[in-house]
């Protein structure tokens, strides 16, 4: 994949690093998957990234997350429904079966797919009931480009 010209009138947006996520929406994320883990928190962060590029459009918007359908690694899923407005009910997001953990998130004729990094999930995976929140919350303050292997392409 190639990197996104960012020629004037093509509408790219030149992402910030998103660092931190909200109170208000971590506690609606929190409310609506049940609790703060850091497969949530990693979906948050890679949702917030791509609305920072693509822009927000529900409606225009569509996303593939790729790893092991079931939790906790499918937690993920819904810190991205949240973030970028793609649910399971409008159908313009998809779990399938995969290695690792990505998103390929699509709009118009941009795509943005992001992996998370090896170490990243080792440690996600590695967590314990009394660690989970900390964790988690970790993962919250820090760039999304520690978090993720990051390609921007046009079609």
């Amino acid at each position: 994949m190639c990197s996104s010209s960012g020629k004037e009138g093509d509408n790219v947006r030149t992402p910030k690093p998103v660092k931190s996520v909200s109170e208000d929406l971590l506690e609606v994320a929190v409310s609506f998957h049940g609790h703060l883990g850091p497969f949530l928190a990693l979906g948050l962060k890679a949702g917030l990234y791509a609305v920072e590029v693509l822009g927000k459009e529900p409606f225009e918007t569509k996303a593939v997350v790729r790893t092991e359908p079931r939790p906790p690694r499918s937690c993920f899923v819904d810190g991205v429904q949240i973030t970028t407005g793609c649910t399971m009910g409008k159908g313009n997001i998809a779990l399938k079966d995969g290695e690792g953990l990505s998103i390929l998130i699509s709009r118009r004729e941009k795509r943005l797919l992001l992996k998370v990094k090896a170490d990243v999930l080792r440690a996600a995976e590695e967590v314990t009931s009394k660690n989970m929140e900390r964790i988690a919350l970790s993962i919250l303050e820090r760039s999304a480009q520690d978090l993720f292997e990051i390609e921007e392409a046009t079609e």
